[in-house]
């Protein structure tokens, strides 16, 4: 019986909202990505699990103590609703089970972090985690119609005691070849095992047969079939497709997967807002991924945003907070702008890209990332604040007022609460008449030249460009 090995589990970070979480891929992970032989999936749990990560199938608890065996289950359900497994194939029908929450030996994953993120968010009582996990994709990635799928996925037609059986002859003879049409000849076999046992191995063999004629006259290694695999199976409905997912398929004698898997922490206290975050910036939300349940995602959307969507009687209460430095808060036990300042970093990121895209001033996207360089660098953005803010309004503690990008957190939390209060056309308004006056003052041009002496001559044709520009849609009137 081969020994289960203890996986290890590292943890990255903890992260308290969807731009930490982003942060950390771009920075912790990025070299993962560079490795050729390597495939990254993700899986999201809404708590810490002593069997984190353990298909459903091999998670023990007190009330498992009489569960039914695989066979038992799986061919309960195919009686139960035999219409729905009909002209599928051994892996399909487990990748359908699945997605009912019947008990299988596969384990959901995506290719999608934040599909993993939005499952880690499910409940708020407790951290989330999202998994990593690293496959090389030489040995350890199967297509749905490989040999290797369809024994694994096999091996539900078969009692706890024939997979035992199994199990021994793997262990007997790991790395032997089997030549399938010879298990049941005794003469011809390469095996030296008893009746039993070939009796159990040839009636694997049929049922592998059964779906696949051909295999008769292919080779069998026993330890492909106690290793676990990452496998998509052909049959995707909507709810899979909308996920990015698929599966790990795990063998004999494998509950878990042996690699080290790191993984993310997710703060508790954090996750209704990180919720809100990944529904409006990314789109990921219960319509997306659970289809047919628009209705109850419209109702929890609704729900979710009122944290940061204000009511129109809060809306003082949250610009006040756009102007309240982390320190102070900190110090008076209240809001402070930086998640408000973050948010507002990808709405300053859209209102740039609108802007000079309009106007035809950027018409690469190498010339608009130029811009967002310069616009979003704190100190510039910080002098364009400067000009704009009323200090009256602000609430600075000793280390805020040393803050070199005191205004320029402002300005972004600025043109978030004007998101919330009135939506996106509002932003894009500001940033229209208050801040892209400024950027045509040759005063500040020349300010910014001065700060980013290495980028001059390039800002100098950019700020000519700025200047110039006219817009197309009155051009054309």
């Amino acid at each position: 019986m081969n020994k289960e090995v203890v996986k290890q589990f590292t943890e990255i970070s903890t992260v308290s909202s969807l731009s930490e979480f982003i942060y950390t891929f771009e920075n912790e992970l990025n070299e993962l990505y560079k490795d050729e032989k390597l495939r990254i999936y993700f899986r999201g749990e809404k708590q810490y699990f002593e069997q984190r990560c353990t298909p459903s199938l091999f998670r023990l608890d007190k009330n498992d103590i009489n569960k039914k065996n695989e066979k038992d289950i799986y061919y309960h359900t195919l009686r139960r609703m035999p219409n729905e497994f009909n002209n599928l194939s051994n892996l399909d029908i487990l990748a359908k089970m699945q997605h009912y929450g019947i008990r299988t030996r596969m384990l959901d994953i995506t290719t999608n972090p934040l599909i993993a993120l939005f499952f880690a968010l499910d409940d708020n009582s407790e951290d989330g985690y999202v998994y990593i996990f690293k496959a090389d994709s030489s040995n350890q990635i199967l297509s749905y119609d490989s040999d290797r799928a369809l024994m694994l996925s096999t091996l539900p037609k078969f009692t706890k005691e024939e997979q035992g059986i199994i199990s021994s002859l793997c262990d007997k003879y790991p790395d032997t070849e089997i030549k399938s049409k010879h298990i049941g000849d005794r003469k011809n076999s390469e095996l030296d095992i008893d009746s039993i046992t070939r009796k159990t191995l040839s009636k694997f063999i049929y049922e592998c047969e059964r779906e696949r004629s051909a295999f008769i006259n292919h080779r069998i290694l026993p330890s492909d079939l106690t290793k676990y695999y990452y496998v998509k199976p052909q049959f995707a409905n909507e709810r899979l497709q909308a996920q990015d997912g698929l599966f790990i398929l795990f063998g004999l004698n494998q509950h878990s997967v042996k690699e080290e898997i790191a993984y993310i922490k997710i703060n508790a206290i954090a996750k209704k807002k990180i919720l809100a975050e990944l529904m409006f910036f990314t789109g990921v939300s219960n319509s997306k991924i659970f289809k047919g349940l628009e209705s109850l995602a419209k109702e929890n959307k609704t729900r979710l945003f009122q944290d940061l969507k204000e009511d129109k009687n809060e809306i003082s209460e949250l610009e006040q907070q756009a102007f309240t430095g982390v320190d102070y808060a900190y110090k008076y036990k209240v809001n402070s702008n930086k998640e408000l300042a973050t948010m507002g970093d990808a709405i300053l990121s859209l209102c740039i890209t609108e802007y000079f895209f309009e106007m035809e001033i950027a018409k690469t996207k190498e010339e608009l990332t130029d811009w967002k360089s310069m616009i979003q660098d704190n100190s510039v953005l910080n002098m364009l604040g400067e000009k704009i803010i009323s200090t009256k309004n602000c609430l600075f503690d000793n280390n805020d007022f040393n803050n070199e990008k005191k205004y320029a957190d402002i300005v972004e939390a600025l043109l978030y609460v004007k998101y919330c209060q009135n939506g996106i056309h509002s932003p894009k308004q500001m940033f229209k008449s208050e801040l892209i006056p400024l950027l045509k003052d040759r005063k500040i041009q020349k300010n910014i030249i001065n700060k980013s002496l290495s980028m001059a001559n390039k800002y100098e044709v950019m700020f000519e460009k700025l200047n110039s520009a006219i817009n197309p849609k009155e051009e054309s009137k």
